[in-house]
């Protein structure tokens, strides 16, 4: 079991990831921007509360590229899983690309399965 943040503004999308994840065992806190980090940071090390972040990229007020780089520079350790659909662009792989630049241990481009998922959050976590 991972203690897992999953950071996505699409409500149906992230009920559905969130619901699979605990399904496989996972413990899930849920934000629907990365507003959520800004928030938290400064009343506790998000970074030793979770094991792994879920972070879309496209998102209003705070993207997943802004999430990866506070996270990463604030506690390293934090495992990330990037995801996008590539918004109005369609263009998931390049804003994918830019999140593996940014220390994104994972990538998936969106529509993906559960199972996909789970297996990326159970190879970092057997890695930690």
């Amino acid at each position: 079991m991972a203690k897992i943040l999953l950071i996505d503004d699409d409500d149906d999308y992230r009920e559905f990831i969130a619901t699979g994840l605990r399904r496989n065992g996972h413990a899930v806190t849920v934000a629907t921007s990365g507003l959520f980090l800004t928030a938290e940071s400064g009343k506790a090390d998000f970074g030793t509360t979770f094991e792994v972040i879920i972070t879309d990229i496209l998102m209003p007020d705070v993207d997943g590229l802004k999430v990866i780089r506070s996270v990463k520079a604030a506690y390293p350790p934090c495992k990330i899983i990037a995801i996008s659909a590539g918004g109005r662009f369609n263009k998931s792989s390049v804003f994918l690309d830019l999140a593996d630049a940014f220390g994104a241990e994972a990538t998936l481009a969106k529509p993906f399965g559960i199972l996909e998922l789970c297996n990326a959050v159970d190879g970092m976590t057997r890695a930690a």
